[in-house]
């Protein structure tokens, strides 16, 4: 069951042995205390794997990217993965000016093993009759 924290800043839900947790806005040190038992690692439940869904975040600053990197090291010590999704080219470059991307792996999509409804998956076509050219 997914759970929206305050400010509706943050959604996270368990999709077997993952917790997805879904930030949007901006992530900023005015949203930053909001989230603020997520990006400390202290409401992260037990699934071996955490993906950081920011494909709703239009703007990160310093405080989310160090808040990212304290997550990540809390999961770390834990022997747990921590995996960021981005789409936005802006929040991805300062991801990677952080210094993140060498610690952290980032992708443009939700992993298809990650997904609720498969929306993020790529388009399959319905088989049906082909046309003689």
């Amino acid at each position: 069951m997914a759970t929206w924290h305050p400010g509706e800043q943050i959604r996270r839900y368990s999709l077997g042995r993952t917790l997805v947790v879904e930030l949007s806005g901006e992530i900023d040190l005015v949203v930053a205390p909001a989230g603020a038992d997520f990006l400390q690692g202290t409401d992260l439940g037990s699934e071996p794997e955490v993906v950081a869904d920011l494909r709703k975040v239009t703007f990160i600053d310093a405080s989310g990217l160090g808040g990212l990197h304290r997550l990540y090291r809390r999961l770390r010590a834990d022997d747990r993965r921590l995996l960021i999704v981005t789409a936005d080219p802006f929040v991805r470059r300062l991801i990677d000016i952080a210094g993140l991307t060498a610690l952290i792996p980032v992708e443009e999509r939700m992993p298809a093993a990650h997904t609720c409804s498969g929306a993020d998956a790529a388009p399959q076509r319905a088989p049906g009759p082909t046309r003689a050219r």
